[in-house]
């Protein structure tokens, strides 16, 4: 089920096992919490459910930054589907939500409108206002609302932990091959062909020029890269 509204969610009348994050990238971390996720759901009896943004937060806490992203919503949404989950709920990142503390967000979100039972974290999982950081509080506050807490574990490649942010410089500096082995698939683009000078035709060596449908996607670094590609053309 993709729900883009919590209160569709809320009809469903069954309690939630829950992970929140942006999951740009939908990396092997992302993956394997998502597999414990639906583990620990299934022994409580709960609905496995992922909360993400349809933005990402930096654009929000940091308006003025730019902010390369790995995945546009629906490649995420289409990723984690394929993963089995059960629910993928989206939210717009704004600041209404950027100003809410941990346990806020926890209670008005994930208990209140999600009736959250159990609250999935990643090794480095944290979320609430910087300003007002309560995340410690929030195990206190599991057993005033009566969620219980699990926390996943990281996953390495080649002796470095899978991050997002990992897989962004192995693609900034050119390094595919990496960037696909942590993210357990292969980096991909999506846009439209455009007309480009002709320089490569000149040379005998004809290119396509593309254009991303989303212009914050993540441009791997300068360099010559085998690819596959698929060709749809406009009816």
């Amino acid at each position: 089920m993709l729900l883009y509204s919590i209160e569709d969610l809320r009809s469903l009348g069954t309690g939630t096992a829950v992970t929140v994050g942006m999951f740009d990238g939908v990396h092997l971390g992302h993956q394997h919490i998502v597999q414990s996720l639906k583990r620990v759901a299934s022994q409580h009896s709960l609905l496995p459910t992922v909360l993400t943004f349809r933005n990402h937060p930096r654009s929000v806490v940091h308006p003025d930054s730019t902010f390369p992203l790995l995945m546009t919503l629906d490649e995420r949404i289409e990723y984690l589907d394929k993963l089995g989950v059960a629910a993928v709920v989206t939210l717009a990142f704004d600041e209404h939500l950027a100003s809410l503390s941990a346990c806020e967000f926890a209670a008005d979100v994930l208990c209140d409108r999600l009736d959250m039972r159990l609250l999935m974290l990643g090794y480095d999982n944290q979320f609430g206002s910087r300003q007002r950081n309560d995340f410690a509080m929030l195990p206190r506050l599991g057993q005033d609302r009566g969620f219980e807490i699990e926390h996943d574990t990281p996953v390495e490649v080649d002796s470095i932990t899978v991050s997002s942010t990992k897989v962004r410089h192995a693609l900034t500096e050119g390094d595919v091959a990496l960037a696909a082995r942590m993210m357990g698939h292969r980096y991909s683009l999506r846009g439209q062909v455009v007309q480009g000078r002709h320089v490569g035709t000149t040379l005998g060596y004809p290119t396509a020029n593309i254009v991303p449908d989303e212009p914050a996607k993540l441009i791997p670094g300068q360099g010559v890269y085998a690819l596959q590609a698929t060709v749809a053309r406009k009816a």
